[in-house]
């Protein structure tokens, strides 16, 4: 399949024909750029997307840093009955401003985590996945739910938490408690935090371990207010964060949490967001029912590969089978030259 090129006859359903009557010569541009802006991503990316994929429900297209060109919902996706009261509370283009800004934020990680390939939020009701495209656009995706059939190991990460999680709630409230009480100062929380021998509440250090998973290398637990509460080294490795910037990360954690929050609501609360860098993978999970979240590092090798150079060479963790074919799909068949060139 030959890609999909940018050509004359391509363009006829969004050609707008304009005379000197109809143009704003307001700093040398018509008023129609835009439109054909957006009706050539469109046909150009967001079109051969909704077509290969039946999974995908909504593309968008974004330059960074915020600005929207173009978007697009599957036949399907347009003919579901909606609530117009949700409708009216989700603003899709504050949500891709918003995915806009965590990317940038990532890019400050780079030089510790690589580049990010991807990052996904699995929301009630949607799957919401930001692919970095180029080097200045975002693709977003709105995924049917029935995908996260074949993250079948990751659901089981993901569950290995939420169990642990359960069972330390109550130690979790008595240490925040303490902290609120000022029975704790903050230094002495940092210093519990990254300390090998917590002195307050070490019990909750020894029963985290009890979430151990196979991929994992890190985790650490706090309230979504970006207070710590304990964390857990798992790798044998040097971890790719000093101190001070993994409590820096931690902290923009939950920051997106509550980032999120506004969309949570519209698509019924989240159960988790991963990023996948080229080093490491970054889980994000609140708690339900409480004010909580996990933050889990986990390793992104290749079973046959100890790097992610080759990009053919995606681990299954990832990218199960409806997922790589996606990304091939966008590496392959999509031309960005000869279409977001001059963007």
């Amino acid at each position: 399949m030959e890609k999909v090129n940018h050509t004359t006859e391509d363009e006829k359903e969004n050609t707008l024909s304009s005379s000197s009557n109809d143009m704003n010569t307001k700093f040398g541009k018509p008023i129609y750029d835009f439109d054909r802006i957006k009706e050539r991503v469109t046909y150009h990316f967001c079109n051969p997307i909704l077509a290969e994929f039946k999974f995908v429900d909504h593309c968008s297209f974004a330059k960074m840093p915020g600005v929207w060109l173009a978007s697009k919902k599957s036949e399907e996706e347009k003919s579901k009955s909606t609530n117009l009261n949700k409708i009216i509370a989700y603003n899709y283009k504050e949500h891709i401003v918003k995915n806009c800004l965590r990317q940038l934020l990532r890019k400050k990680y780079q030089h510790a985590f690589g580049k990010c390939c991807y990052s996904m939020t699995n929301y009630n009701k949607i799957l919401r996945v930001t692919i970095p495209y180029e080097k200045k656009f975002l693709i977003i995706l709105n995924l049917q739910l029935k995908i996260m059939d074949e993250f079948d190991k990751l659901q089981e990460c993901y569950c290995k938490v939420i169990q642990t999680m359960e069972k330390l709630k109550e130690l979790c409230n008595r240490k925040l408690q303490s902290f609120n009480n000022v029975e704790i100062t903050s230094v002495e929380m940092l210093n519990d935090f990254f300390s090998k021998n917590p002195k307050h509440f070490p019990e909750l250090r020894k029963l985290l371990k009890d979430v151990e998973y196979k991929k994992m290398r890190y985790i650490s637990i706090g309230a979504v207010n970006g207070i710590p509460l304990e964390r857990l080294v798992i790798t044998k490795e040097r971890l790719l964060l000093d101190d001070f910037d993994e409590f820096e990360y931690f902290i923009e954690t939950a920051s997106g949490i509550k980032m999120r929050d506004n969309f949570s609501s519209f698509f019924e609360g989240t159960k988790f967001n991963l990023v996948v860098y080229e080093k490491i993978a970054v889980m994000t999970i609140p708690i339900p029912d409480t004010d909580f979240f996990a933050l889990v590092t986990l390793d992104v090798n290749n079973e046959d590969s100890k790097n992610f150079d080759d990009e053919k060479k995606r681990d299954s963790f990832y990218f199960p089978d409806s997922m790589k074919k996606l990304f091939d799909f966008i590496d392959d068949e999509l031309d960005a030259e000869s279409i977001i060139g001059d963007l």
